[in-house]
């Protein structure tokens, strides 16, 4: 609104009259203007706020998915390897499956 302030006092001493003898479009205009301008930056931060959870959302389940294919695959790992050891011997052990 300081713009459509300084736009009316300039008008005002263009015209040699007071700002309280102004009115009309212009300063309406200037006003919604200035309004409208606000409306837009708030609208631009709010989406780029989405954009920020958007962005940490995808990257959080991708990784989380990565990290569990990575667990499932991964021999040796399995809470049944590291119990009784893998029919395929990866977990280190030669027990051929079988509990000891």
């Amino acid at each position: 609104m300081q713009e459509a302030t300084k736009l009316e006092e300039s008008v005002a001493k263009i015209l040699h009259v007071g700002t309280d003898e102004l009115g009309g479009a212009l300063l309406e205009k200037a006003g919604y203007v200035n309004l409208l301008d606000i409306l837009l930056a708030v609208m631009l931060a709010l989406l780029a706020v989405a954009m920020v959870v958007f962005v940490l959302g995808i990257a959080s389940t991708t990784s989380l998915s990565v990290l569990e294919r990575s667990r499932e695959n991964s021999p040796g790992r399995t809470p049944c390897c590291e119990r009784w050891g893998c029919p395929s011997g990866n977990s280190g052990r030669s027990s051929g499956g079988k509990p000891s």
